[in-house]
């Protein structure tokens, strides 16, 4: 069990200690970037979508994005994932609350496909994914990249087209490669944030540090220490001002929950990252090489609160109503809350008392707000040499593994059937991602009639990934001896033994890619590769992709691929249950128990599951590059992505009397209690298509320097093909609309001497919110957003910087949820929305770099 987050007062002497720990030796660099050093991002070299040496941003066959680490700076949120969405338009990151583990491990897309169908890689080498494997939004599981320190990255190479073909499954999207600092120097920051609301209190401190080993080799060291507290944007329920006011002991109750019954946001999270990043010739030609990583994260947010009166007064909406109490707060005819709690008979069998002084007013007079948390640990690893042989040949062997691991909890909870038995605070199990590789890389030059030696890459590749379930503490699965009441620990039910287990899959992999200069402003790519699963077969991709220069200050290129995605062992294998609130007006319960099953088990198959096959998919894009003037660059890039049997979470299938005894036959957990029952499908094909604009310029201004970016992305996501049994309405309309289709983003940097200027607006168009996820379903149409963040930073010494910045400067908010339901449980904006929406947050840095 997690213990307590740290405290404000913590926070405030971790600061002091580590601002009078700042060296003042000479600077090597300063905190804000030179604008030639920004702008150097078109001249950067790039290794991702090429394995020729000396490609550039703007020379590249498909579209790049270069993020420097000074861009990433420049976004006050600590979690990876947010910083890339402000940098780069067509990445989207959305937020959850109450929403299991999607609160803590947030689903991202890039061009609105699928979490997971990104490739993650560290150094060109693929990332593991994180062991929460989502089934409260699109059925991915993707890679956590909050768990990933920003500070140890050079630059970050984003890649926005299908790259399966080079570099395997998950590239259907495009490829996001983070590349490690390996530079000396040292690097050190504070900073210090908080929301208009005065919540949401965030300390980050970070350290990065590099050491030259010998003449040849280099130790990199960086670590992120971030402790956030919890934000809330809604309001106390009206029920729970009702229950308050009928006295004592009720009163008190209510309010010892907080100063809301249910908070809406940012959850309470402190986190502790570290990268090691190392290399060192053992001789002329040969390089050992070695990285890994380490984190630590612990979050806490709310669930649903479970109210503990039936009382009568105003709603949201100020009509007067009824709202009736928690279920486990029924009494039946006998007076108390289950029939076994008194001695009786149901014409069958005969019982005595049990528990019959049990009573759950006695414990959550007030009602209760389960306390959901998780404990994830993360690690990674990966060692290798490299070297040359001759002057043509180039070669890489490398072993990497990885792992993460969720521990899940509930406190202020309880076990309803086990009655006065029950603890309040459980161990709910834990899930667990491992993935192991082997790669062994070539690259050629090879010598042909050409004037340039052709780029051959080649290669061979073993990959082996493990999920595990490890089942929870008894009393967090348990059926208690009130075996009428709801079991399992209320709110998120522990995994149960026979959810318990491992499922691995492996797989080989050997591929071939040419980059052939034809003449001096034709360029062609070609890649091929050819894959084995344990779990399906074997799937064959290729790609062909072309840069043609018409003039010195214009370029065509394009690109035509094909590509994959395997299912995972943890979307084959998952088992799942979840409860929540029933907001179906049609249907008395209470709440709804909905399991999750594995796709291949008896139990699906009576919905349609099966065994779950690879997702394919067929990309096409075509661009042109304009460089119309020293200082000025734009890239228009329009794409087409066809994915078929898309893997995705079916309709919630609602239980009849019937089914429900043929899951009891089958041995489901708690078959008995459950309402719905969903599983992962490969049930529909998509169509996306978009347009990608990125526009730089950078000059003098006055006498200072200016640098703009403008870059949007238009995206259009219509399915081509999708069965409506497995794949209902609601889950139709969350896969599609649930992202905005226009996002763009407008920056300015002013430099003048010492003074550096941000100025940055993030437009997000028009996305649906879907308010109601059962019959009769119910979506709002959330309007179009735009945010202004304004940043300023001094340059105290050549070593020493501080900088304030406001992001939300106008302190903006969505439109309120119109379904009144919605609003009686305490919320008033859309969950899911694709940005942050706790108003403005003021945050000051110090930095200094040695």
């Amino acid at each position: 069990m997690a213990a307590s987050l740290v405290h404000s007062s913590s926070r405030v002497g971790l600061a002091i200690v580590a601002a009078f720990a700042w060296p003042h030796g000479s600077a090597q660099a300063a905190e804000g970037a030179s604008l030639e050093e920004r702008t150097a991002g078109l001249e950067q070299i790039i290794v991702t979508g090429t394995r020729r040496a000396e490609r550039t941003v703007l020379e590249s066959n498909v579209p790049i994005d270069v993020v420097s680490n000074d861009d990433l700076r420049r976004t006050a949120t600590p979690d990876l994932n947010s910083k890339l969405q402000a940098a780069v338009p067509s990445y989207n990151v959305r937020r959850l609350p109450t929403s299991d583990g999607s609160i803590f491990v947030r689903p991202a897309s890039l061009r609105n496909l699928s979490p997971d169908h990104t490739l993650v890689m560290v150094n060109g080498k693929r990332f593991h994914r994180s062991a929460f494997v989502d089934v409260t939004a699109r059925g991915a599981q993707a890679v956590n990249l909050a768990l990933l320190p920003a500070n140890a990255f050079k630059r970050t190479e984003v890649l926005r087209d299908g790259a399966a073909a080079q570099y395997g499954s998950d590239a259907i999207a495009g490829v996001i490669n983070f590349i490690l600092n390996d530079e000396p120097g040292t690097d050190t920051y504070v900073q210090f944030g908080e929301y208009s609301g005065g919540d949401g209190q965030n300390l980050q401190v970070g350290w990065s540090s590099g050491f030259e080993l010998g003449d040849s080799g280099h130790l990199n060291f960086a670590a992120e220490y971030i402790d956030a507290d919890a934000t809330n944007n809604g309001r106390q329920r009206p029920q729970a001002e009702l229950i308050a006011a009928q006295g004592e002991p009720y009163a008190s109750a209510v309010r010892s929950i907080g100063k809301v019954v249910q908070r809406y946001g940012l959850p309470e999270q402190e986190t502790k990252k570290v990268f090691v990043n190392a290399g060192f010739n053992l001789t002329e030609s040969t390089q050992l090489y070695t990285f890994g990583s380490f984190a630590d994260d612990t979050g806490v947010a709310d669930f649903n609160y479970r109210p503990s009166l039936t009382v009568t007064g105003p709603n949201a909406d100020g009509n007067i109503v009824t709202f009736a109490r928690n279920g486990g707060y029924n009494i039946k005819a006998n007076g108390r809350h289950s029939i076994y709690q008194t001695a009786g008979t149901d014409g069958v069998n005969t019982w005595a008392a049990i528990d019959p002084d049990f009573n759950l007013l006695s414990i959550y007079p007030g009602g209760f707000t389960p306390r959901f948390g998780s404990d994830t640990r993360d690690y990674s690893f990966v060692a290798g040499v490299k070297g040359t042989l001759g002057s043509k040949l180039d070669w890489d062997l490398s072993a990497s593994t990885g792992s993460n691991r969720i521990e899940y909890w509930l406190k202020e909870s309880i076990n309803l059937s086990l009655g006065s038995l029950s603890p309040t605070e459980f161990d709910n199990g834990a899930r667990e991602q491992r993935e192991q590789d082997v790669n062994l890389d070539f690259v050629y030059q090879w010598q042909t009639a050409l004037a340039n030696p052709i780029n051959v890459g080649f290669g061979l590749e073993y990959r082996r990934e493990e999920f595990r379930i490890t089942a929870g503490e008894y009393a967090s699965w348990a059926v208690g001896p009130l075996r009428d009441l709801s079991p399992a620990s209320n709110g998120f039910p522990g995994a149960h033994p026979a959810t318990a287990g491992a499922w691995d899959s492996y797989n080989t992999a050997a591929y071939v890619d040419f980059d052939v200069k034809l003449t001096d402003r034709l360029n062609v790519g070609v890649a091929g590769r050819f894959e084995d699963y344990s779990l399906f077969g074997t799937t064959t991709n290729g790609k062909l992709a072309a840069r043609f220069e018409l003039t010195d200050a214009v370029s065509l290129r394009g690109a035509v691929s094909t590509g994959f995605r395997a299912p995972t062992p943890g979307q084959q294998y998952l088992q799942n249950v979840a409860q929540n609130p029933n907001v179906n007006p049609l249907v008395a319960r209470s709440v709804d128990i909905r399991a999750q099953l594995p796709s291949n088990s008896q139990a699906a198959a009576l919905f349609g599951g099966k065994a779950l096959t690879p997702e394919e998919s067929v990309n096409l894009s075509f661009g042109v590059v304009l460089q119309p003037f020293s200082g000025a660059s734009v890239t228009l890039d329009a794409y087409r992505i066809d994915v078929d049997d898309r893997i995705g979470l079916s309709s919630d299938f609602e239980l009849t009397a019937a089914q429900r005894q043929q899951l009891i036959a089958a041995d489901v957990p708690l078959a008995s209690e459950l309402t719905h029952v969903r599983f992962y499908t490969n049930s529909f094909d998509t169509r996306t298509t978009g347009l990608d604009l990125v526009a730089n310029w950078q000059g003098a201004a006055g006498p200072g320097a200016i640098g703009v970016t403008w870059a949007s992305n238009y995206n259009y996501t219509e399915y081509r093909h999708y069965d409506p049994v497995l794949l209902d309405e609601q889950a139709r309309v969350t896969f599609l609309k649930t992202i905005p289709r226009f996002t763009s983003h407008l920056s300015a940097d002013y430099s003048l001497g010492k003074w550096q200027f941000t100025a940055r607006g993030r437009h997000f168009g028009e996305w649906t919110y879907v308010a109601n996820t059962t019959v009769p379903y119910v979506y709002e149409q959330i309007g179009a957003e735009t945010f202004l963040d304004l940043i300023g930073n001094y340059q105290f010494s050549d070593s020493v910087s501080i900088t304030l910045g406001v992001e939300n400067a106008l302190d903006n908010y969505i439109q309120e949820v119109g379904l009144v339901t919605i609003r009686n449980n305490g919320r008033r904006y859309p969950g899911g929305a694709p940005y942050e929406n706790e108003g403005r947050q003021l945050y000051a840095r110090v930095g200094v770099r040695f």
